[in-house]
């Protein structure tokens, strides 16, 4: 058993400002390990057009700098050179360490410097999909990579089965699902649709996240439908949607790309949160997922078991039976309809939402880590 607290290192070049979803979970999940953790190093680097990096963090995340724990913070010039001195010096420095690390790049070289080091350095390792970028399962030098780790975690069971799976990688492992600023979102307040009810969709408007199903599924339903976007989308993607859309076109907003922060009160007029993936195969983060969740939003999804292993049926969504746009529809139809139950679903959502907090996330880790270290 140690006597020496952990110090863990997230090993992440965050890079500020940016918009991908990656960064909002880094953040967030520095923030509940250093509520829960001893010592957490974090390394920030930020843009000179952020003249005040606490009120931007704070405006953004929700968190500000004195939440991140043991942050190293510098300008984004030279910073691949700041940041390897920074690795360097805290894998030395720190009498326990474990580097927690998200891109392969960075877990080979966590695992390069504990090998110059000579010392005693734990590495986790989380991950969100198979493979480099272009490898898949039966990338031999990457399951290699990955058995040097000291432990895995991973937001999808179905991925811990294809990365574990014998004759896979045989490192202790975790499941745990990306999470959700609790406090951030409960502050919208649960509200019932009245002569119209709308739809909402939040997060980048890409072709992969479904989107185009949901407007051909929009073009079937009533008149008392609308549809709203809350998140980037290309002029392509746009046109493309309108058109799926067909004479329903003029029924849909685009808001545009808002700050995490924001968001709760960009979808202040929401009924249900549409979450139309369309990637069987692939193993996407729940992020939004767990956002609709803490947001009281009841949910219509697409039948994917990634979906239904975090979600149930009637209790937290309804799944639309198949993939087709008018099962989506019926969907959506089925719950826009029973007031009675899209509030005992928001509620639910509520309640249900405590299960993918940062903090939950944060504790479930650190006592993974605790364990793999003893």
């Amino acid at each position: 058993m140690h006597t020496t607290p952990l110090e863990l290192i997230y090993a992440k070049k965050f890079r500020l400002p940016h918009r991908s979803a990656n960064i909002i979970q880094g953040i967030n999940m520095v923030a509940a390990l250093a509520r829960h953790a001893s010592h957490v190093h974090a390394a920030l680097f930020f843009s000179d057009s952020i003249p005040d990096r606490d009120r931007y963090l704070r405006e953004c995340y929700g968190v500000g700098l004195d939440a991140l724990g043991d942050s190293f913070c510098a300008p984004t010039r030279l910073r691949g050179i700041r940041y390897g001195y920074w690795l360097l010096k805290c894998m030395h420095a720190a009498r326990n360490p474990v580097v927690y690390t998200r891109e392969n790049t960075e877990l080979e070289r966590a695992l390069l410097v504990r090998r110059l080091f000579r010392k005693k350095i734990r590495v986790v390792h989380e991950l969100h999909k198979l493979g480099r970028e272009g490898g898949g399962r039966e990338d031999d030098a990457f399951m290699s990579l990955l058995s040097r780790a000291d432990g895995l975690v991973f937001i999808d069971e179905g991925l811990r089965e294809d990365v574990c799976a014998p004759p896979g990688c045989r490192v202790p492992s975790l499941v745990a699902p990306s999470g959700v600023n609790l406090d951030a979102f409960y502050s919208r307040t649960i509200v019932m649709p009245g002569p119209t009810i709308c739809v909402g969709y939040f997060g980048t408007v890409t072709p992969e996240k479904g989107v185009f199903l949901l407007a051909e599924a929009f073009s079937l339903l009533p008149g008392t439908y609308r549809l709203k976007f809350v998140g980037p989308v290309s002029d392509d993607v746009r046109a493309g949607i309108v058109h799926r859309a067909g004479g329903a076109g003029g029924r849909i907003e685009f808001a545009g790309y808002v700050q995490p922060a924001d968001l709760p009160a960009a979808l202040a007029d929401v009924h249900i949160s549409a979450v139309p993936s369309v990637s069987a195969d692939k193993f996407l983060s729940p992020l939004k997922l767990a956002e609709s969740l803490a947001l009281g939003l009841p949910m219509v999804c697409t039948p994917l078991e990634h979906l239904k292993r975090l979600v149930a049926d009637g209790e937290h969504c309804v799944f639309a039976r198949d993939l087709s746009p008018r099962a989506f529809a019926e969907a959506l139809i089925a719950l826009g309809s029973c007031p009675d139950l899209m509030n005992a679903m928001a509620r639910s959502n509520r309640s249900h939402a405590t299960s993918f907090s940062w903090d939950e996330r944060a504790r479930r880790i650190l006592a993974f880590i605790e364990g793999i270290a003893d």
